[in-house]
This record gives C-alpha cells, sequence and structure tokens, in this order.
C-alpha cells in the first residue's frame, strides 16, 4: 500500500462510487446510491482508506481460515498468508486498480469461514453482489456455488429447490441489467452534469474519466472490443497464465505434505475457472481476469485444506523437498510484482 497513492488514478476508478439510481435502474448503481447518505465527499484519500480498509479485512478473513485449517506446522500458515500477498495477481487486482472485485474475494472469504446456517443467508443475499457489478456472475458466484458446495453448506440432494431459486435469481437480475440497465442517451449528458456534482472540489471535473458504455450500453460492441483487446495483447498470457500456474503448483504441493487426494475436488476446482475465462469475452482487461481465476482458485484450495481438517492437523516433515520449492516460488513471484500492475 505504501505506493498506492503515488499510482492511484483518479480519473478512472472514481467514477464507480458515483453512479446511482438518481435518473432510474443502472447497471453497478447500488454502491454510489448508498453513497448518497454517507455525508462523505469523494475523493482520492477516501477512496484509497476504503480500499486499504477492504485489504485489512481481507487479511482478517484469510487469518480466521487458517486458524480454522489449523495447520499443526504454522509455517505452512506463514508460506500460504506471503503467497498470497506477494502475488502479482494481488499486486494487480486491489492494491492498484481499487475496483471492486476485493468485495466478491471478501464474500467468498466469509462463506468460507462462517456457519453452515450463516452460509446459507450469505447465499441468499449474494445476487445483491450483481448489482455491484454484474461481472460477479461469472467471476465471484461461481466460486461461491463451488465453496458452498465443498462445505456442504448446500447440497443438490437436499437443497435442490433452494438452489434452483437461486440460480433463476441470478438470471433475472442478469435480464434485469442487460434489458434496463442503461441510461437513454438524451438522458447522457444531464445525468453526467449531475454524478460530477458529487465529486469533492479538490477534483477537477475535466480529470475524471466516465465509461460512456457504462451508461449508455451497447453490449455487442462491447464483447468485439474485449475479444479484441483481450487476445490480440498476447504479451499478458503468458504472465497470467504463469500467476495462474504458480498457484496452483504452489497450493498442490502443500496438498501433497498432507496427503490430499485433489482429484477427488477436480471439478470444485475447474467450475469457477471455466467461468471465469468468460470474463475474456465480456470485459477488457486481461491481467484482471487471469488476477480473479487466480484469488477465487486459492479460496477454494483454502476451502479444499478446510474440510480436510483432519489431515492438516498431522505434523509433516519440514525438511521435505516440497517447502523448499514453497519457498523458491515465493522469491520467484517478486520480480513479477512490478509486472502484475504494468497493464495499460
Amino acid at each position: 500500500m505504501y505506493r498506492l497513492h503515488e499510482h492511484f488514478s483518479s480519473i478512472y476508478m472514481i467514477q464507480y462510487y458515483l453512479y446511482d439510481y438518481s435518473y432510474g435502474f443502472i447497471k453497478r448503481g447500488l454502491i454510489g446510491t448508498i453513497m448518497n447518505y454517507v455525508p462523505i465527499k469523494i475523493n482520492e484519500r477516501f477512496v484509497i482508506t476504503f480500499n486499504k480498509l477492504l485489504l485489512i479485512s481481507l487479511l482478517f478473513i484469510l487469518c480466521k481460515i487458517l486458524d480454522k485449517i489449523n495447520f499443526k506446522d504454522k509455517i505452512i500458515d506463514y508460506l500460504i498468508i506471503s503467497c498470497f500477498f506477494l502475488c502479482p495477481a494481488l499486486a494487480k487486482n486491489l492494491w492498484f486498480d481499487l475496483k471492486f472485485d476485493i468485495l466478491g474475494i471478501i464474500y467468498c472469504g466469509l462463506l468460507i469461514i462462517t456457519s453452515i446456517k450463516f452460509g446459507k443467508i450469505l447465499l441468499l443475499f449474494s445476487p445483491v453482489l450483481l448489482f455491484i457489478h454484474e461481472g460477479f456472475l461469472f467471476m465471484c458466484i461461481p466460486s461461491l456455488i463451488s465453496i458452498a458446495m465443498l462445505r456442504q453448506i448446500i447440497t443438490l440432494k437436499k437443497d435442490w429447490i433452494f438452489i434452483t431459486l437461486l440460480l433463476i435469481t441470478y438470471l433475472a437480475i442478469i435480464i434485469l441489467i442487460k434489458n434496463y440497465g442503461s441510461i437513454y442517451i438524451s438522458d447522457y449528458d444531464d445525468y453526467l452534469f449531475y454524478i460530477k456534482g458529487k465529486i469533492d472540489s479538490s477534483i477537477r471535473n475535466d480529470d475524471i474519466i466516465f465509461e460512456k458504455n457504462l451508461i449508455t450500453g451497447n453490449q455487442i460492441q462491447d464483447i468485439r472490443k474485449s475479444i479484441s483487446y483481450n487476445f490480440s495483447h498476447t504479451i499478458f498470457w503468458p504472465l497470467g497464465i504463469g500467476i495462474l500456474f504458480s498457484i496452483y503448483i504452489f497450493l498442490n504441493n502443500i496438498s501433497q505434505l498432507y496427503e490430499i487426494n485433489l482429484s477427488k475436488y477436480f471439478y470444485n476446482i475447474l467450475f469457477p475457472i471455466i467461468f471465469n475465462f468468460l470474463m475474456f469475452f465480456l470485459g477488457w482487461d486481461t491481467l484482471r481476469w487471469f488476477s480473479n481465476m487466480s484469488l477465487y482458485m486459492f479460496l477454494i484450495f483454502m476451502t479444499i485444506f478446510l474440510v480436510n481438517e483432519h489431515k492438516t492437523s498431522a505434523k509433516i516433515d519440514l525438511l521435505n523437498n516440497k517447502i523448499y520449492f514453497l519457498f523458491f516460488l515465493l522469491i520467484a513471484y517478486l520480480p513479477f510484482n512490478y509486472l502484475g500492475v504494468m497493464n495499460p
């Protein structure tokens, strides 16, 4: 966080705290509507402070997860925390961009540490995430379902009605957003003038960039641009795949240390990754989608370790070669942290 203020781009991120429902229903308008009831002007300091609090919350949740997993050898805890906070995926996604993706990560983390009863309540309210960002349908929701299945918060046999109604709700909200989530072009200038009035006077209105397609909407054009950008900027693919593969190897080695059979959880790991991959067609940000794939896979592995608590509480040989390999991966992360935020 010590370099966050130096790199922070107010011309892009502040807009997401401004959109609200004053001119009618609009996608991603929930945060701005909530902010209307908070006596705070939107400026750089507020956005940075808010994201610092989110990161601290995420660290607290991760520590609670590790506490529930109860690794007998606490060095594994330290390695996992280091893996999470040194990972260039996190540097790109949570330290630099300051986007609301972290809310999905936190929500999944809460589902891991909560009780079975409260877990169902979290699932019940999960459709609200789609009003923050419709991309959570492919980024966060599949991981929530996978984690809930792993923890047996829901099961296909006993909770099929609950699951069916939840899926129908997700679909209905997405249809609502697609058909009614944009301001008519005739109201665009008036709406822009209105939301600029919510910005703190320390920031020039002309400095703020507003995504016109977010307000007026053109899904086909957006998909074409996303495909063109994500699949033509091949420089990001080796880095993104490398990040994803490194985290998988890191966590796979820990599972081998405790003799956890990952083949049992193959579909729990693969299911969210497939849905995350769809964002390459729907959003214009290559490394962001690799970041989300990496981070949600990380949380799913944490859940796998949790449901195998009887194995993780066993003593292991700390001189095992796999331990040295984990240290090597952590050191290998460091040069990529700067590259992780190098996404123009």
